[in-house]
Order: structure tokens, then sequence, then C-alpha cells
């Protein structure tokens, strides 16, 4: 991975300092929005709720956080919703996770791959690349209050996705129904079935 772009950088300060999911709604969304461009043309392709892909200012990239299920269903070759992933993860949005990502995708795939040899020699690819994917994990630190808020709704790993999400305004992208219909959760979802 090549250096990190000032935009991001200046995202990952705004999160460590402060707390955005108070104050004004959408208002760290508002001030990020000035920093975060994207090379050329508008590649957003967040979806909202009702609404279907939501149109953004031309040059923003959207924020998004994705969870463990669609990069497992990525790495799964024989999984149906591959190809949707895919361009989930290809659509220019600036991705985000909390940093238990990683350990979350190699417990999924290690309960897929055992018993499975030919899948099991795979493995090491898919976390190679893994290892270089360009989602910027966040530290788990900053949500743990709400991730504490949302216990009786949703585990503690699946809360943090959500309190990332709801940290930075962005659309949580996921293939687990359960996570996505869940109560008490103020972020959008984008549910891949």
């Amino acid at each position: 991975m090549g250096r990190r772009s000032g935009g991001q950088e200046a995202v990952v300060e705004r999160l460590r300092g402060g707390s955005p999911g108070r104050g004004r709604p959408g208002a760290e969304r508002c001030r990020l929005r000035g920093v975060l461009r994207a090379g050329a043309g508008n590649r957003c392709l967040a979806r909202r709720r009702g609404r279907g892909r939501a149109r953004c200012e031309r040059g923003l990239v959207s924020l998004a956080v994705v969870d463990a299920s669609v990069l497992v269903a990525f790495y799964a070759a024989d999984d149906v919703r591959r190809p949707e992933t895919a361009a989930h993860l290809s659509s220019g949005n600036a991705l985000f996770a909390p940093a238990h990502l990683d350990a979350e995708v190699i417990s999924a795939l290690r309960g897929m791959a055992r018993g499975n040899a030919v899948l099991s020699s795979a493995v090491p690819g898919a976390l190679r690349h893994l290892a270089h994917f360009p989602v910027r994990r966040m530290p788990i630190a900053p949500l743990l209050e709400r991730m504490w808020e949302l216990r009786d709704n949703v585990t503690a790993y699946d809360a943090a996705y959500v309190a990332l999400a709801e940290r930075l305004d962005g659309t949580l992208i996921t293939c687990d129904a359960k996570l996505a219909a869940a109560s008490g959760a103020r972020c959008v979802f984008d549910l891949i079935t």
C-alpha cells in the first residue's frame, strides 16, 4: 500500500478526536465532505432508505462501512452474492471497518475451510489479499460506549460496525439480514441478498 491520501488522513484524525455523533446530525459529515474529494466524476453509489441509489455532489466519495459478511461472501467463490459484493467493494466508496474485521473474516473462512482441502488451500491467497484490501481499519475504543448501548439488539462484534457507520454518518454494507433488521441502529443499511 502506498501513502495514505490527505483526505483519508483528515477523516482518521477527526474520528480520533471528539465525538461526531453528538451535536447537529450530519455536521461531521458536512465537514468531511470538503476533505474527501474523488479523483474525477461522481463515484458515490451509497444506497439510501427508500430512494435507491443516492445522488451525491459531483466529485465526492461516499463513506461506507463494510462488515465481515461482505468480505466472506467476496472470498467464497461459490457464494451467489459474490458478484454483488464485488460491485459494492469496487464502487469507489471510501471503505471503513472496525479493527476486528480481519479476525472475523479469518474465523469465518476457517470454519468454511474445515474438512475442505480445496478451499483450505485457497484461503492463504485470500488472506494475503485481505491484508492489503483498501479498507481503513478503525480503532474500537472510540466506539465502546455506543457498542454497549446496542447490547440488547446485536452482538458486540456487529455493534462495532453499527457504531462506526453512525459515527461516520455512512452506509453499513452487510450480507447479514438479521443485523440489517435489528432495532436501535441509527445508520442506513445496504443489505446484499
